[in-house]
């Protein structure tokens, strides 16, 4: 499945008819000379004729690749006009983008020479539509790409964010002051950190890092807090854990919070 559909398939029945051959001990030599040929033809043939995929399909958004977090602003028209893409030569069967009725908030939508037309309709600052990109390619393999686009009155950047945590009893606290965690068991034992942005409709920010100020306390990527082998002479354990997001605007906003775990 590597290869252009028609070289693909005639190497693959050539494969399938050898190995027939292989395993039928009765075979002549003459038709396991016919069926060795046949295959080593086959073969030569897959040199140059590549499958081209549809990798780099996309959704667009008044012509341009949508971003990642991205919220568009209505035209004139309070419209946004979504379409989609896929590589010069790729070998599909087919590709469709549609919508999904259920996910317009705010807004309607309508088909129009394959793009889609999206208005406007709420007095809220936010509309919204779930729109997903079908391709078939031509060994029936299918790849939806399923992305929910924000159409604004204006675009909302996030100016700062608190920090979301599950204490021990369960509990789900949002703080920008601290956090004390009292794990059962001190050693290897860790905390899920989160965030909360606002204001709430902004725009999503692009990317988020965490880092740790004590490898004793290490962070990972998806803000989890984990503690290392703790000492028995030492009841808790302290790190200054920042959050850097970045938004769409290639600006950051940045936070750190004083963490400890304790017996």
């Amino acid at each position: 499945m590597d290869y252009e559909y028609d070289y693909g398939t005639a190497f693959h029945e050539a494969y399938v008819a050898a190995q027939a051959v292989l395993d039928d001990y009765l075979a002549s030599q003459d038709e396991i000379d016919a069926a060795l040929v046949a295959l080593q033809t086959a073969y030569n043939e897959l040199e140059g004729h590549p499958f081209i995929g549809a990798e780099d399909a996309q959704i667009l958004v008044n012509g341009e690749a949508l971003a990642e977090g991205r919220d568009y602003v209505k035209d004139e028209n309070n419209q946004m006009i979504v379409t989609a893409e896929y590589p010069d030569g790729a070998m599909l069967k087919s590709a469709e983008l549609t919508y999904d009725e259920e996910t317009l908030d705010g807004v309607t939508a309508e088909y129009d020479n394959g793009a889609i037309v999206v208005t406007k309709t709420t007095d809220e600052s936010t509309g919204s539509i779930t729109v997903s990109y079908t391709l078939t390619d031509a060994y029936d393999r299918e790849t939806v790409i399923t992305k929910t686009i924000r159409l604004v009155d204006g675009v909302v950047l996030i100016n700062d964010f608190n920090f979301v945590y599950t204490n021990e009893s369960g509990e789900t606290i949002e703080t920008s002051e601290s956090v004390t965690y009292k794990p059962t068991v001190l050693s290897y034992s860790s905390l899920q950190l989160g965030i909360n942005t606002y204001p709430e409709d902004a725009e999503a920010y692009t990317s988020i890092s965490w880092s740790s100020s004590n490898s004793v306390l290490s962070v990972n990527s998806d803000g989890l807090v984990s503690m290392g082998r703790a000492s028995i002479s030492t009841s808790s354990y302290s790190a200054s854990i920042t959050c850097t997001i970045t938004l769409t605007n290639g600006t950051t906003v940045s936070k750190t919070i004083p963490v400890t775990f304790s017996r």
